[in-house]
């Protein structure tokens, strides 16, 4: 395909309710674990990224461009911040970089 790009990822949960959603495309998945949801969001964004390739150029470039509302980046900021500043990161909740194809 073309050249690795980094998305920016986040995830949140407890026990067995866990949710993550990339910002850089706004998809998201819900699984029972940490590592369940990590696996079913790479897949999610491959098979995003790979079903945009087989579309014509402006859709294409309009599902790559695609991104979460600014409220739920700003959400996710904010959150990230206090923890940051209050030296506190919990366990259930973060962020982590998917290298993808775009």
């Amino acid at each position: 395909m073309g050249k690795k790009e980094e998305l920016l990822c986040v995830f949140r949960g407890a026990d067995t309710e866990w949710e993550a959603i990339c910002l850089d495309f706004d998809i998201a998945v819900h699984g029972e674990s940490l590592n369940q949801v990590r696996d079913l969001l790479i897949y999610a964004v491959d098979s995003y990224i790979e079903d945009a390739a087989h579309e014509d150029e402006l859709n294409k470039n309009r599902l790559l461009s695609r991104r979460v509302p600014w409220h739920v980046r700003l959400r996710w900021a904010i959150e990230f911040l206090f923890h940051s500043v209050t030296n506190r990161r919990p366990e259930t909740e973060g962020r982590f970089v998917l290298l993808c194809h775009a």
